[in-house]
């Protein structure tokens, strides 16, 4: 019998390293398509891996005779690859359409992640849409958190448990963040934003908002996702811990 992530792979979906046979996958179809039309992202595989799987496909197909200067395309006509004379191949990067975000001088109480991901819930109240991307703080300051060494030797059990237990920081831009949000739970229980930053500075954590809404300046990327995978779902499920 085969594998179920061989399985997984080979039906499109997503085959994440390092998951057990045992453990559950829930995939649920976004509305990304209402954004992007052809893109497919897909939550929790990073772009390293896919890349390598595209790859990988395409050197299956280059097993056999082509001659020089043969040429590969995919569907928007975007090259791909092509052969030298002498026999090596030159990958060809391909163009991305992204969601590019320019903001400065907060005027509210959300963070850029918030909201983005509120706006999104407004114009689309019964869809779930997912962003995925990176974005800079050039200037300010934001708020963050990081973990302590060891974990809490008494249960957290409010959200005020687990604030008092994890350090609070005030860092410096320029601070490159990484973040993920969906505008409106499919049903999976999710986290409906995350974000992480760091920086070269020695400085990052978990971004939380700006502190600076006077002078602070945003560019960010981000694209939209198609598909949602919850992994090993649990039974009992709580909100603590999730702002």
């Amino acid at each position: 019998m085969d594998d179920p992530q061989d399985q997984l792979e080979r039906s499109g979906g997503l085959c994440i390293s390092g998951l057990s046979p045992e453990q559950s996958t829930q995939r649920v179809r976004l509305h990304g398509q209402m954004l992007s039309s052809e893109r497919r992202v897909f939550l929790g595989q990073s772009q390293q891996k896919m890349q390598k799987q595209e790859h990988d496909a395409e050197r299956r197909e280059l097993q056999g005779d082509h001659p020089a200067g043969a040429r590969r395309k995919d569907a928007d006509h975007r090259e791909l690859w092509e052969v030298h004379p002498a026999g090596s191949v030159k990958w060809c990067p391909t163009v991305l359409e992204v969601i590019e975000v320019r903001a400065k001088k907060r005027t509210g109480s959300h963070s850029l992640v918030t909201a983005l991901r509120t706006t999104l819930e407004g114009h689309y109240p019964d869809k779930s849409l997912a962003l995925g991307g990176t974005f800079i703080i050039q200037k300010g300051k934001a708020k963050i958190h990081i973990m302590p060494r060891e974990f809490s030797v008494c249960p957290l059990n409010t959200n005020d448990d687990v604030n008092n237990w994890l350090k609070h920081f005030e860092v410096s831009a320029p601070l490159i963040c990484q973040s993920v949000l969906v505008s409106r739970d499919p049903g999976l229980d999710l986290r409906v934003e995350h974000t992480h930053c760091f920086s070269h500075h020695g400085e990052g954590g978990h971004y939380y908002i700006d502190t600076t809404p006077d002078s602070v300046e945003y560019l960010g990327y981000f694209v939209p996702a198609e598909f949602v995978y919850r992994i090993d779902r649990p039974k009992e499920t709580h909100k603590v811990g999730r702002d």
